[in-house]
């Protein structure tokens, strides 16, 4: 089988999937999309790689719109997609899209605002949600351009650096007090395993690339309730590969989703539960071609 990776840079993730493809007897190949002839697709390299492979996987590389042109030629031609939400294409990294979703299907989602302004008032904000609050980018990932405000001078303080004018580049949400959070790994719409990531002290982020630790969830009951999440919004969404993230209140115990990254790091995942992510995505990207 001949895979193809679309990525922009090397990474972990990318480097241990072609290990464990080479392991079980198939060639990926990681495709960089440096440049995209958008005027003469059918002549562009990097989509002639693309049409040599049996199966693309989408890690990371395309700005949303040519995603979506990128997406619907492959289609077109016929071309094994991992991930088949090729509808969200354009907008699935927006976490506005992702929470109104979940929500839409019966899915527990922090209270969440978005403002017409680019800097709303914020006796607005602390009168709908209260204090502290979370502020963050309506598209990011890893915990970046995520955070809590506690005061206003604290706000306007963010609000003075802020690089980003454009109105809605932000969404505002309530604070759900917590121990950490929960990384639910699916393929294939099953759950792989599930991590607690611990933030480290002084900070409230639990993602592991801003120092998180992780342990391994072995709770039966938790994973059960976790798991049932995760595989509700994966299977609404069609998401073939995806890490959940789920917060439980401290205060009313109950699970909210915070988002869904389709295209997660596992390092700390692996690391933390030992579980081979990438031989996993491999042998999914099996069961697909062999289907077809």
């Amino acid at each position: 089988m001949k895979i193809g990776m679309i990525s922009a840079r090397l990474s972990y993730e990318s480097l241990d999937l072609v290990n464990a493809g080479e392991r079980r007897g198939h060639t990926v190949k990681i495709i960089n999309p440096i440049i995209t002839n958008l005027s003469d697709i059918n002549s562009n390299i990097f989509i002639k790689s693309l049409l040599e492979c049996d199966c693309v996987y989408y890690r990371n590389g395309l700005d949303i719109s040519t995603k979506k042109v990128i997406f619907d030629f492959l289609t077109s031609n016929e071309i094994l997609l991992l991930d088949k939400h090729i509808l969200f294409a354009t907008l699935f990294e927006s976490k506005v899209l992702q929470l109104s979703f979940a929500s839409n299907i019966g899915i527990r989602v922090p209270k969440t605002f978005s403002f017409s302004s680019m800097k709303p008032l914020f006796e607005d904000i602390v009168n709908k949600l209260g204090l502290p609050f979370i502020i963050k980018r309506s598209i990011s990932s890893q915990g970046k351009d995520v955070y809590k405000i506690s005061s206003e001078v604290e706000f306007d303080r963010l609000f003075a650096d802020a690089k980003n004018t454009r109105i809605n580049a932000y969404i505002y949400q309530e604070f759900i007090p917590n121990d950490g959070d929960y990384r639910i790994f699916v393929v294939g719409n099953k759950v792989l395993g599930i991590m607690k990531r611990i933030p480290s002290i002084g900070s409230f982020k639990a993602n592991i690339s801003q120092g998180a630790t992780g342990e391994y969830v072995r709770d039966i009951k938790l994973i059960r309730k976790l798991s049932c999440i995760a595989e509700k919004i994966t299977q609404a969404m069609k998401i073939d590969v995806a890490g959940v993230d789920i917060i439980i209140s401290i205060s009313n115990s109950k699970p909210y989703l915070i988002e869904i990254n389709d295209s997660p790091q596992w390092y700390g995942f692996n690391k933390y539960t030992k579980i081979d992510v990438a031989e996993k995505i491999i042998e999914f990207m099996e069961v697909c071609c062999s289907n077809v």
